[in-house]
């Protein structure tokens, strides 16, 4: 067997790999915002073009534009312009502070070895181009595991529960010491966990995510397209 991957076989991907989440950061912006009142799951948004940010152009994946549409459709079909209005009611400071308190930017305290914290930009430094693409996951950069652990709380009554690997010890003695789930934080109210389960259920049953629903099932879900550099920085 030939390892083409040199030392890097040897990485935890789960905790020692950084990426940029790209769309599966747009529920957690959208959760923040209905939770903080700036949005309604039926607030609406024209989508008829680019959005011109600093120096930048900001479009959709697919260059396609939807015209009127719901938040819940911004999620459904993963319309960047549409998160670029969410990101601008929140502002720098605001939607900084809530993803720090979704882990971002930290490690997570998993039982495990050389952990990576990610990249979260103090907000001082967001241009406005850069609070833009954050929405859609472009600008920050975190590890699979503080991806999962911040969608969890989605899901969990807006509860950020700390990740273990380890579910109890079994002493030398016989006694068993246990470790019952880690509760770090309330970082959303349960309706807005509510609400932002029930607009990804439309993701799945309307929108883009629907190649990925199982047969039989209701599931909450969200297509995740970010882009990565490539050669020569490209």
């Amino acid at each position: 067997f030939k390892n083409n991957l040199g030392i890097g076989a040897y990485l935890n991907r789960t905790i020692q790999e950084i990426y940029e989440p790209g769309s599966v950061m747009k529920p957690i912006t959208m959760a923040i915002a209905i939770d903080q009142g700036e949005v309604t799951p039926w607030d609406t948004y024209d989508d008829t073009g680019t959005v011109e940010v600093d120096e930048y152009k900001i479009d959709n994946n697919d260059h396609h534009h939807y015209g009127r549409v719901t938040m819940t459709n911004c999620l459904e079909f993963s319309i960047n312009t549409c998160m670029t209005s969410v990101s601008f009611k929140l502002g720098s400071k605001l939607f900084h502070g809530m993803a720090a308190r979704f882990g971002f930017g930290r490690i997570t305290g998993i039982e495990l070895e050389d952990e990576l914290s990610g990249d979260l930009r103090p907000w001082r430094e967001w241009s406005r181009s850069l609070l833009a693409t954050t929405s859609f996951g472009q600008g920050l950069s975190a590890t699979p595991l503080q991806v999962i652990t911040a969608w969890s709380a989605l899901a969990n009554g807006g509860k950020l529960v700390k990740p273990s690997i380890v579910q109890s010890v079994i002493r030398q003695d016989g006694t068993v010491e246990q470790s019952p789930p880690r509760e770090a934080e309330q970082v959303l109210t349960p309706q807005t966990s509510a609400t932002i389960t029930s607009m990804l259920v439309s993701a799945v049953d309307r929108g883009f995510a629907k190649a990925g629903k199982p047969q039989g099932y209701r599931i909450a879900g969200k297509t995740g397209t970010s882009q990565i550099a490539g050669p020569g920085g490209k």
